[in-house]
């Protein structure tokens, strides 16, 4: 769909009763040609958008009639952190499902950074494949939100509290397996 509020308007309303959810990727900042956010609100309803989370904070849902709307940020590593995360388990609780966090583990740390509170994070790790009776995680070197590599190359996510300032070597994160958050 084109960067245009017209187009937008057009594409939303011809065809928004056909579908109970729809998700959108990209638009959904604040960007010059982000106009996504604004056509809901005029059409319909925002029940919230930007989110404390990084990736991910340009997440909106709301809704047009019935048709419920999420909207996803444009970069790759976002949406797939906000699909295992919190759409997927969105959509199975629309289904008729409970609506379960994903499973998570104990890991520990062999890292250190600094990071910035009143935001949750999510890090994207490595397992350290030399203990076999703890989980012991090792920080991916590319955190970018357009590192598509940061997905492939590791093993899952820790996440941060949004409470927490430091990390430091030793502590204990809630870790996610990849495998389990898409599949």
């Amino acid at each position: 769909m084109a960067d245009s509020k017209d187009k937008i308007i057009e594409s939303l309303t011809e065809n928004i009763n056909d579908y109970s959810v729809l998700i959108t990727t990209g638009g959904a900042s604040v960007g010059e040609e982000d106009h996504l956010i604004d056509v809901i609100k005029e059409k319909g309803r925002i029940y919230f958008w930007k989110t404390a989370i990084k990736p991910g904070r340009p997440l909106a849902i709301g809704q047009i009639n019935k048709t419920i709307i999420i909207c996803l940020p444009g970069n790759p590593v976002s949406v797939h952190l906000l699909y295992g995360m919190i759409i997927k388990p969105f959509l199975e609780f629309l289904c008729g499902s409970k609506m379960n966090k994903p499973q998570s583990f104990k890991a520990i740390v062999n890292f250190s950074m600094k990071k910035k509170t009143k935001r949750l994070e999510w890090i994207r790790v490595t397992l350290d494949q030399n203990n076999l009776e703890t989980i012991y995680v090792n920080k991916y070197q590319k955190q970018g939100s357009g590192m598509i590599s940061s997905i492939a190359f590791s093993d899952g996510i820790i996440e941060i509290p949004e409470s927490v300032s430091k990390i430091n070597r030793g502590d204990k994160f809630d870790f996610y397996l990849f495998d389990q958050l898409f599949n």
